[in-house]
């Protein structure tokens, strides 16, 4: 276990939060009923649009979370590779259909 408590914390809310990958449910229904709401105040009761914004965010984490989990798609599970695989590989070069082989 790690000694650090921040990061046991961390662990703690993680493993609060999202369950096989994703957010959990009721998590995903709160975000998108909070997200409009937060929309909905903003548009006829406090009129700043900066609100609304960080409000449909909101919304928006739920409901893509949502789209995630119709999906099969875990975004917030740890990746299968080490850490660090990915920077050593170089990218490879697909020749386009316009170059010729021919040096001139």
């Amino acid at each position: 276990m790690q000694n650090n408590p921040l990061a046991r914390f961390l662990d703690d809310l993680k493993s609060f939060f999202l369950r096989d990958g994703n957010i959990r449910r009721i998590f995903r229904i709160v975000f998108v009923i909070i997200g409009g709401g937060v929309v909905f105040l903003d548009l006829h009761v406090w009129r700043t649009g900066w609100v609304g914004v960080v409000g449909f965010v909101i919304g928006g984490v739920g409901g893509f979370a949502s789209r995630a989990q119709q999906l099969g798609i875990r975004p917030f599970e740890s990746p299968p590779y080490p850490r660090g695989w990915l920077n050593g590989r170089k990218p490879i070069r697909m020749k386009n259909r316009g170059d010729s082989d021919r040096s001139q």
